[in-house]
């Protein structure tokens, strides 16, 4: 079995798919408190997670990490940084859906909560 985090965030190209919707569930089990959802047509699927986190500063710190980290492979989430809380939302504009390098970055965004 092999951790997610560990695994190369690839360029994507125009030839670049979605990931097989069939892989969803297992990749899902290895980056537990994440979840799918999808805008109101069900088209565009994305994870995502929300931190509860006991500070505004660690929220701001965290979202800080994330997004050096989105900027140094070139994949960047949503986030949505509360007082208490931080949200991100993983998906591959792309490929108008899921990729594995979604899966990939949210088990980093686990790790740097972690850390």
């Amino acid at each position: 079995m092999h951790i997610l985090k560990d695994l190369k965030i690839e360029s994507l190209s125009s030839e670049s798919k979605a990931i097989d919707p069939e892989r969803i569930p297992a990749l899902l089990d290895k980056i537990p408190g994440w979840k799918l959802e999808s805008i109101s047509d069900g088209q565009l699927v994305y994870l995502i997670r929300e931190y509860r986190i006991n500070s505004y500063e660690r929220v701001l710190a965290l979202h800080a990490k994330i997004g050096e980290f989105a900027e140094s492979v070139q994949h960047h989430p949503e986030m949505i940084s509360q007082y208490s809380s931080l949200t991100v939302k993983w998906w591959s504009h792309s490929v108008g859906g899921l990729h594995l390098n979604d899966f990939i970055c949210a088990a980093h965004c686990d790790e740097f909560v972690c850390n």
